[in-house]
């Protein structure tokens, strides 16, 4: 039923790329960067348990903007995010005790829409986000990735500035991102969540 689920909403991003895509007004590319914060979660029998640690990471990729209006924009991106998880001293958890490190290839379906704000271009973000698992290793460099679904669900909110410095169009962004389905395939922590907060640069091409 979740594999069934997890198609569904695949195959309706897609759908809605494609559909948004042919009506675009206006398209650019560009480069994308920054830190990812993690904030993991584990759940047991609906209680949380403090054993994971906040660690920070990095992310870097591409993006499109197809602008559908005069301030409304879709930008799907395709980014590869390196993932660090802290495990506490004697906590247990899907490493057995050590840290941990999730690569993931991130395929956001953003939703950018302008403010009507004079002199200055901020803007919202939201939209759904698919994580692929490319690997997953503790800090000995033992192989993890089979206790990791290939993939997983997330959304995100945020909020960013469209900047024209030296010619360049910058996109400067905070955001966050909060888990919809757990990470792990299995583990003695079934239902292992993971929300980030990430710093981001973005360069349009």
């Amino acid at each position: 039923m979740r594999r069934r689920r997890s198609g569904i909403l695949t195959l309706g991003c897609g759908i809605l790329f494609m559909a948004t895509a042919t009506r675009a007004q206006d398209i650019s590319v560009g480069l994308i960067g920054g830190l990812t914060y993690t904030s993991p979660q584990a759940l047991q029998n609906g209680s949380a348990r403090e054993i994971y640690e906040r660690r920070s990471g990095y992310h870097f990729g591409l993006f499109v903007d197809l602008g559908l209006s005069e301030r409304t924009h879709l930008r799907p991106a395709a980014i590869w995010s390196v993932k660090e998880i802290g495990v506490q001293p004697g906590g247990g958890g899907l490493s057995l005790g050590s840290d941990f490190q999730l690569n993931h290839v991130d395929v956001p379906l953003d939703l950018r829409l302008e403010l009507a704000i004079p002199f200055i271009a901020p803007y919202v973000l939201l939209g759904p986000q698919a994580a692929i698992r490319i690997d997953a290793r503790d800090e000995d460099d033992r192989s993890l990735k089979d206790r990791f679904r290939l993939l997983s669900w997330s959304a995100n909110v945020g909020l960013g500035l469209r900047m024209h410095v030296l010619g360049l169009v910058l996109y400067p962004e905070l955001r966050y991102n909060f888990g919809l389905d757990k990470l792990n395939e299995r583990g003695p922590w079934e239902d292992l969540k993971l929300n980030m907060v990430q710093l981001r640069l973005g360069l349009a091409l």
